[in-house]
């Protein structure tokens, strides 16, 4: 697997108007980077599309909708972020900005806007000097809303949650004709930020805590063993709703014991990987981080997320508020330490304990939708 060298900077001169202007391109961050290592490997899937629909208070104007999409494309460069393939290796630049019209769709069940957003996600994006969003206007039933599908190299789910306050904002201020001054956001200040710290002491810091975190070579924790030499990237999902009685007896734990949920949710996946994973009892879980680490960040649209290994050394005298607390400790030491790149530490792990393959199996991520 080819590495670029992180956020190199380079300058092509393009024809404009018969004058000549210079354009900056990137190499990937190392979220990208990861992204388009998976796209490549499954170039005939959208395995690194997302997809969600935001529906507003009340009915909105279909043009309205289609300028507040928009103006939101415009003050975020990092949603016209185009990607190339050149004898440098994968580059990536921002196009200019040009209106767009996009299809309008009405839909008289969710069922039946499920259905066409499944075909809508599973479309792959042409990877190359091509846009990777697609956007449609709904209509649900009387419900006005926007489909949005983007390509993960462009979008992270904090993107989505962004995606929809300002599209909401936007519509606003059209149908007011009051439109304040805005702030343009580019996800370059975060590809310039990310050559800083590699350059800097947080970086070496971060790269000696992950190297004494993994001093000896860590187990492998599968939630099953696999038993087909080819791997479906298909995947099903489960659902589940919790009682009314159980959300209050989880709530009530947490707020006694100063527990945050995600970290219960998480020691149950420990228990449960310690069962199926038997003598081992150093667990590792992924962990997502927002990795957005200044205001700007959080306002901007683009690829921040990355994950981390959470490893446990479960004892046999530990109770679950024992674990809660050693989960809850480690988080906070993850979380210092979140710069660092999933892929140095495995890098690391093959070159001094020759480890093979990855070192979790299971995420887990706790998603307030409120």
């Amino acid at each position: 697997m080819r590495i670029i060298c992180p956020c190199a900077e380079i300058k092509y001169l393009t024809k404009k108007d018969g004058l000549l202007s210079v354009m900056n391109r990137y190499s990937l961050t190392t979220p990208q980077q990861n992204i388009w290592n998976l796209q490549k490997t499954l170039s005939d899937t959208g395995i690194s599309n997302l997809c969600g629909a935001a529906f507003w208070e009340r009915p909105i104007d279909v043009k309205i909708a289609n300028k507040a999409i928009n103006k939101f494309i415009e003050l975020n460069s990092g949603m016209r972020l185009q990607f190339d393939e050149t004898e440098h290796g994968v580059v990536q630049f921002v196009s200019e900005y040009t209106y767009t019209e996009f299809p309008i769709m009405s839909f008289n069940s969710e069922q039946s806007l499920e259905r066409f957003a499944l075909k809508f996600v599973s479309e792959p994006f042409e990877m190359k000097k091509s846009a990777l969003y697609r956007f449609v206007i709904i209509d649900l039933n009387g419900m006005s809303g926007v489909l949005a599908c983007l390509n993960h190299l462009i979008a992270d789910a904090w993107t989505y949650s962004l995606l929809a306050k300002e599209l909401w904002n936007f519509c606003l201020e059209f149908e007011s004709n009051h439109f304040p001054e805005h702030s343009i956001h580019g996800y370059t200040d975060f590809i310039d930020s990310e050559k800083e710290y590699f350059n800097s002491e947080r970086f070496r810091k971060d790269e000696a805590y992950w190297t004494e975190a993994y001093m000896e070579r860590p187990e492998t924790c599968h939630i099953k063993i696999a038993n087909k030499s080819v791997v479906n990237p298909i995947a099903k999902r489960y659902s589940m709703v919790i009682s009314g009685d159980c959300s209050e007896a989880i709530n009530e734990f947490c707020n006694q014991n100063n527990i945050s949920q995600a970290v219960l949710f998480e020691t149950a996946v420990f228990v449960y990987l310690l069962k199926v994973n038997a003598g081992n009892n150093r667990i590792t879980i992924g962990v997502p981080v927002l990795n957005r680490n200044s205001k700007n960040d959080r306002l901007t649209a683009g690829m921040y997320v990355s994950t981390l290994p959470l490893t446990i050394e479960i004892a046999a005298e530990d109770s679950v508020f024992m674990l809660c607390k050693k989960i809850t400790n480690s988080h906070r030491a993850v979380f210092r330490h979140q710069r660092y790149p999933y892929s140095r530490i495995l890098r690391d792990l093959r070159k001094t304990h020759r480890f093979e393959g990855n070192l979790y199996d299971v995420i887990v991520m706790l998603y307030n939708k409120t």
